[in-house]
């Protein structure tokens, strides 16, 4: 293994960003270990005892990318707020913009994409919207890290697994080659990679994917982030792997105190991981609240509609599953009020005309965008949750 440079024109990828080019410079405002160092703690990380509080502050985010005459606004007054240790999941049908959202936090939106943001962005109390781009690169994968949907394409085919962590390692904390070869058999020990010196010499394409997907996690554990955003890690794997990739991710940010946005289209796995849940609908939060509160009575209804949606043990097994009718709105013809009126039962003219703020305020335990509510009562039965 090598945290040697990559052969000229290969392509490279880490976990929330690409690998910079020159490796032996670390990112400008990086830390850097001095040698026979240890691995460096994150000075921005709150000392022990600290009071508690949001790492991560979203205010009223809204963002319009360019799309032919009329930009799309595919966010719109976003707002929540993430501790340290805090796992807050993210739900909501394919397109409603949680995907649009990570990359935001993050600033990986394509040169000249975004027509428009509006709105603020603060990390550990610092402004994320005025960062420019040598700032976001210090800030990407040693404050903020990302776990990609697909391990295959985030990984780069044609150099080993341990290359590609030993290099970020040395790019992001300055650490010499025989720390970052430490170091990265560390990593791999710690996110349950069996037989790690063998594995680092191992080409992707060589694992399969649950070690391909550790190997993406090590990479985003590289830098110590304090946040880790996590865009649906589980996807194409068996239940089997689910649950162990799951249950690390879990287990590192207890231990770590790490926070983690946790993306998902599986309420289930949400349910059993996150401290608390925000749905999306048509790049707005419908609702968000505590876990076990928003799980066993949601009032939004387009929550609970997604609730009823799912499979439950007790039911008939010749039962249809419930749906939800129609189809998300087009981001080029939004409806005037609620978004998710045209799909609602229970939608009046008040809904089709005025968008239904969130309750409450920021301070408020369980949150939600609705005219009509549903009642506050156990939406399913305690069978099916």
């Amino acid at each position: 293994m090598s945290a040697a440079r990559p052969p000229e024109g290969a392509h490279t990828a880490a976990a929330g960003e690409g690998i910079p080019s020159s490796a032996a410079r670390p990112p400008e405002g990086a830390h850097t270990a001095a040698a026979g160092e240890g691995i460096p703690s994150n000075a921005a990380r709150p000392p022990e005892g600290a009071p508690a509080g949001a790492l991560l502050e979203v205010r009223d985010l809204a963002l319009w990318l360019r799309s032919g005459d009329m930009p799309a606004p595919l966010l719109d007054g976003i707002s929540f707020d993430i501790a340290a240790g805090q796992m807050l999941g993210l739900v909501g049908e394919s397109g409603c913009g949680k995907t649009v959202l990570s990359r935001t936090l993050l600033g990986l939106h394509r040169p000249g994409s975004v027509a428009r943001v509006a709105g603020s962005i603060r990390f550990a109390g610092r402004e994320l919207g005025t960062l420019a781009e040598r700032d976001w690169r210090a800030l990407r994968g040693v404050g903020i890290a990302m776990v990609f949907q697909d391990p295959m394409t985030a990984l780069n085919p044609v150099l080993t697994v341990g290359t590609q962590i030993g290099y970020a390692l040395t790019c992001r904390l300055g650490l010499s080659r025989a720390q970052a070869r430490r170091r990265t058999l560390e990593l791999l020990e710690q996110v349950g990679m069996p037989d790690p010196a063998r594995r680092a010499h191992q080409y992707p394409v060589q694992l399969s994917g649950g070690l391909r997907q550790r190997v993406v996690i090590a990479l985003a554990l590289s830098g110590n982030p304090q946040l880790l955003i996590a865009d649906e890690p589980t996807t194409a794997l068996d239940v089997t792997v689910q649950a162990q990739v799951l249950d690390l991710l879990d287990g590192l940010r207890r231990e770590r105190r790490m926070a983690v946005l946790l993306i998902s289209h599986n309420l289930a796995v949400v349910a059993a991981h996150a401290d608390r849940v925000a749905v999306m609908y048509a790049g707005r939060i419908a609702e968000i609240g505590p876990s076990a509160a928003l799980f066993a009575a949601p009032r939004m209804r387009y929550s609970a509609a997604l609730l009823r949606a799912l499979p439950r043990l007790h039911d008939d097994r010749q039962a249809r599953l419930q749906s939800i009718d129609g189809r998300p709105p087009d981001w080029r013809a939004l409806p005037a009020g609620c978004r998710f009126a045209p799909r609602c039962p229970q939608a009046d003219a008040r809904c089709a005309a005025e968008p239904p703020p969130l309750s409450g305020d920021l301070q408020t335990p369980h949150r939600f965008a609705c005219w009509h509510p549903a009642p506050a009562g156990p939406a399913l039965p305690q069978a099916a949750r």
